[in-house]
């Protein structure tokens, strides 16, 4: 494919099997640095998520507020061991080859996720992306201050971001893909000419059904 087109990645639970935030909080209990209790208060937050009682959004704005008062450049080192010595091992082996072939085919590969940038970062770089955008959290004087530093990259906030980047790069949406996984990633799903959900959630995967977009991983049938 020699035309000139943009892949956009989701990471959690698309490019890798698991959500990195789940596996940052473990590593971040097993090394002493929060308590018990902030880590039940996680299993909460996510047992809401899952529920559908407590939005993407919120939740990752909890996972800001709750960096307040964290040294950046700690939690970047030590988000980088995460990655090397636990999250890369998740990366799906289906999803690898996809991303393979965009870039044998010169497609421009991003990474378009609600995870935080000490995530995304080091993974889209192991993987050699061009490029990333994500959630960011606001740092002052070398400390996170528990608030966002821009929008949070959920939901149709995604689809505003695809946007913006392939107008800026000249690219028509058509000639577009972009890997999800859930319900809240149909915004973006729905605009760009090459749709692809990977293990879809059930809303999501009714509505690719419908749709007739491309399925990688699914397990439910109609």
């Amino acid at each position: 494919m020699n035309k000139k087109y943009i892949a956009f990645f989701d990471l959690d639970d698309t490019i890798l099997s698991v959500n990195s935030g789940r596996i940052l909080i473990k590593a971040c209990y097993s090394k002493g640095l929060i308590t018990r209790g902030d880590l039940l208060k996680a299993y909460w937050l996510s047992i809401l998520f899952k529920l559908r009682i407590k939005s993407s959004r919120s939740t990752s704005l909890s996972m800001i507020k709750w960096l307040k008062g964290t040294e950046a450049k700690f939690m970047q080192d030590f988000t980088g061991r995460v990655v090397n010595d636990l999250l890369i091992s998740f990366i799906r082996p289906e999803i690898r080859e996809e991303i393979n072939t965009h870039q044998k085919n010169g497609g421009k590969l991003v990474m378009l996720s609600a995870a935080l940038t000490f995530i995304v970062k080091p993974i889209a770089e192991f993987l050699n992306f061009d490029d990333y955008i994500c959630s960011n959290p606001e740092v002052e004087n070398g400390y996170y201050t528990g608030k966002p530093n821009g929008p949070v990259c959920v939901d149709n906030e995604k689809e505003i971001q695809i946007r913006e980047y392939c107008r800026r790069y000249k690219v028509e949406l058509p000639d577009v893909y972009f890997y999800g996984d859930s319900w809240s990633d149909r915004f973006a799903l729905k605009i760009v000419g090459h749709p692809v959900c990977v293990q879809p959630d059930s809303r999501l995967l009714k509505l690719s059904v419908k749709n007739k977009w491309k399925r990688i991983l699914t397990f439910c049938f109609f």
